[in-house]
């Protein structure tokens, strides 16, 4: 999440999520998880078919990185901001949207809204993806504005459908975040998440439901308005059933994203 916030007299903060004009974001975010399969509820008739296939059941660990900076310039004759995301900085896993130019605007007080996309190693269905993905994701989170004294608690829900292939997730996500003191500019903060979820599509006959919870913790920099470090830890499970098969997937997720904020044009 980016934000904005000023503190007053070092008891309390203003949070309110938005970009400002002339800026330039340098985000980085990595992710790791942690995932375990098991079909030990399935039927046994299920369980003997699974392991004559050889289908692997067994844990795994993904993780990856993503780096990005996002520019925006002086506020169009609408009103509003002409914005560029760049994506500067992966890995093995999201190598493919190195070089990736998002171009687009910010709606007052609002989050980026991409038209076109420029990428040297996708093709027009990754470009069309991304858009997507993005543009759906701005426009379902709700933009908190709340002022905040120590121990004070703001609760966003987001409810958003993401479309992952043929499918359809539905996630609500309801993170708490706390203000636990302000020192030296930097507003502390502790999350807590509750994760639900329900993924459906024509293409299975068989609807996809998990829940989760987690904890985090948040720094805001009050002098630079923006959110420079977030660290989220959540642990999810997920139940899949249909004729006999029920398959457990337990996640455990862990997130890191840092910010810096400069000027646009100086660094």
């Amino acid at each position: 999440m980016l934000g904005s916030a000023s503190a007053n007299a070092q008891d309390s903060v203003s949070f309110t999520i938005r970009f400002l004009p002339q800026t330039v974001y340098t985000e980085t975010i990595n992710q790791r998880y942690d995932m375990h399969i098991d079909f030990d509820s399935s039927s046994q008739e299920i369980q003997d078919k699974i392991k004559e296939s050889g289908a692997p059941v067994s844990s795994r660990q993904l993780s990856s990185r993503l780096g990005c900076t996002i520019t925006t310039a002086r506020p169009g004759p609408t009103g509003h901001i002409p914005v560029v995301m760049d994506i500067t900085d992966t890995d093995s896993l999201t190598h493919r949207l190195l070089g990736l130019k998002a171009y687009g605007k910010l709606i007052p007080d609002g989050l980026p809204q991409y038209d076109s996309v420029e990428c040297p190693n996708g093709d027009t269905a990754m470009r069309s993806s991304f858009l997507k993905m993005a543009n759906t994701l701005s426009t379902q989170i709700p933009l908190p504005n709340a002022k905040l004294a120590i121990g004070g608690s703001y609760t966003q829900v987001v409810p958003i459908k993401i479309p992952i292939g043929p499918m359809a997730a539905g996630i609500n996500e309801k993170i708490t975040y706390t203000l636990k003191n302000v020192t030296g500019g930097i507003a502390h903060f502790t999350l807590t998440i509750m994760l639900d979820m329900n993924a459906t599509s024509d293409a299975l006959p068989f609807p996809i439901q998990g829940g989760g919870d987690g904890t985090g913790t948040m720094e805001y920099d009050t002098l630079q308005n923006f959110i420079t470090n977030m660290r989220m830890d959540y642990d999810m499970r997920v139940r899949v059933a249909q004729e006999g098969m029920i398959m457990h997937l337990a996640i455990h997720a862990g997130m890191l994203t840092t910010a810096r904020i400069s000027p646009a044009g100086g660094r």
